[in-house]
């Protein structure tokens, strides 16, 4: 009977609360964003989560990314070796997950409202790193690694014709 229970227990999903106050402790800390990243991935395959919830998931793992890109970006500073990929690596993940959160940001909730809490944090974080993005990709290309290459380059492009920076034309 007591195996039982114990399997029961693991099949027992963590609370996303708990999940999004282990990730805002991790970036506190600065340590294990990567393992709760994906946490909170993982937390995605949830049919029972609403568009809130999914949209600050998707936020809060562009927020660890940037926190692992911070970490990079203070060796630099410092003039320490840094992982020049992993700098870049952590900035397209951070926006690739601004863009997925504003899609569940703006979509209606229960009662048709649209009431998006992330897009100005989210079109902030597109429009300061979008040159990094750039960037990233012309890092891959001296490397001749066009696989790592593109990602950044389909970013950088299709970036433009995101809900969230439509309006922005001075990015052309």
């Amino acid at each position: 009977a007591m195996q039982a229970q114990e399997k029961k227990k693991a099949d027992v999903p963590t609370p996303v609360k708990t999940l999004l106050r282990d990730a805002r402790a991790a970036i506190k800390n600065n340590r294990d964003q990567a393992k709760n990243e994906s946490n909170l991935q993982k937390a995605l395959s949830r049919t029972d989560l609403t568009m809130e919830e999914r949209a600050e998931i998707r936020y809060t793992q562009s927020l660890l990314n940037l926190s692992m890109n911070d970490a990079e970006n203070v060796k630099a500073y410092l003039k320490q070796k840094y992982d020049t990929a992993s700098f870049f690596n952590t900035l397209l993940k951070a926006s690739q997950y601004a863009l997925m959160c504003d899609s569940a940001d703006i979509a209606p909730n229960e009662k048709g409202k649209v009431k998006p809490r992330f897009r100005e944090k989210n079109r902030a974080v597109l429009l300061t790193y979008r040159p990094n993005i750039y960037a990233g990709g012309r890092f891959y290309l001296r490397k001749n690694d066009f696989k790592a290459a593109l990602p950044f380059f389909t970013l950088y492009i299709d970036m433009l014709d995101e809900p969230l920076l439509k309006d922005n034309v001075s990015l052309l």
